[in-house]
């Protein structure tokens, strides 16, 4: 395959990457599955990725994963992806934050601050939201 070259759908191909542009829990393998169609509906990659505001070596990559993997070449892998900066799995973050929840008082920026002071881990106030989130939803 050159670099350049569109990519050659079959119909059932296109079903299954339309499906799951539409469907997929993952709005990132939507995306991919998107960007895919585009290319076989005729547009360059160079537009596809321009359109899509991601580089040109992404969506290569993309099409390379799509032609050796099919569509699990589009999900992420466990292990991919940036690593957690702060997890309730941890026992020493767990610990800061029940620690932190136990004082009525405290508010999301306190918390932030707290984290900051004992962990020494900065975070932002929706990752603070997401964890008093999940750690009260457990």
């Amino acid at each position: 395959m050159q670099k350049r070259e569109a990519l050659k759908l079959s119909e059932s191909e296109k079903k299954l990457l339309q499906e799951t542009s539409m469907y997929h829990p993952k709005p990132e393998v939507r995306m991919r599955c998107q960007g895919l169609l585009l290319n076989d509906f005729g547009m360059n990659q160079k537009n596809v990725a321009k359109f899509m505001n991601i580089s040109e070596n992404t969506f290569v990559n993309w099409k390379k994963a799509w032609l050796s993997e099919g569509l699990n070449g589009l999900i992420r892998k466990e292990g991919q992806g940036r690593k957690q900066i702060i997890s309730l799995d941890n026992p020493q973050h767990l610990e800061v934050i029940e620690e932190a929840l136990k004082d009525e008082s405290i508010n999301l920026k306190a918390l932030q601050k707290k984290l900051l002071q004992e962990l020494d881990i900065s975070v932002s106030i929706d990752t603070v939201k997401r964890l008093v989130k999940n750690r009260l939803s457990k």
